[in-house]
């Protein structure tokens, strides 16, 4: 595994092949890093004149990103840095060599996205504004369709998916439900039918 200590990346050759999906390369590329969870961390990647910056995800100690066509646009030679972004601070790592070497099917393999970075943001903006009106419609229902008791005395909540009332089987208060000799729920004197087991 490719390893970031104090800004410096260190590897062995063969961490430094990577590839696409169905080939006996690597298709994740895992850097164990030893910063503390302030980094936001990215790959500035380089092959001749073009360039590509690579948003990083982070999970515990490890940096990694899903390689994807667009990462990897060309066969070739990386010239590669990390780059570290913390408030006002920026620290770079030394600049290493990723080699991706030729593969079959690698462009049906993966859709053409560029630059990549700005994939992944778009992507990350999208579900953020698709769980705000998720969220938004919730507190809506909320607030149209407050709790209310059933003729039993339960209470009774709006569901959203299927837009009706469901009755949550909670008693409202008074007497607590009980289970009767025919192994039943009671609720409020009347036997509900429904098997307490």
């Amino acid at each position: 595994m490719i390893r970031l200590d104090n800004w410096r990346v260190r590897m062995e050759v063969r961490d430094r092949e990577l590839g696409y999906e169905s080939d006996h390369l690597h298709r994740r590329l895992e850097i164990a890093a030893d910063l503390d969870a302030g980094w936001a961390v990215k790959l500035d990647m380089a092959l001749g004149k073009a360039k590509n910056v690579v948003d990083l995800e982070r999970t515990g100690d490890v940096l990694w990103v899903d390689l994807t066509r667009d990462i990897l646009a060309a066969d070739g030679l990386y010239r590669c840095q990390l780059r570290g972004l913390k408030g006002d601070t920026v620290a770079h790592s030394n600049q290493f060599e990723l080699l991706v070497s030729g593969s079959i099917n690698a462009v049906e393999a993966f859709p053409s996205v560029e630059p990549s970075e700005l994939a992944q943001m778009e992507a990350r903006v999208t579900q953020a504004k698709a769980d705000a009106v998720a969220a938004a419609d919730r507190a809506e229902a909320a607030a149209v369709h407050p709790p209310k008791l059933s003729g039993d005395q339960t209470w009774m909540v709006w569901d959203l998916e299927s837009g009706a009332y469901q009755d949550t089987g909670v008693y409202s208060g008074g007497a607590a439900p009980n289970i009767g000799p025919d192994g039943n729920w009671v609720v409020g004197g009347v036997d509900t039918g429904v098997s307490a087991t």
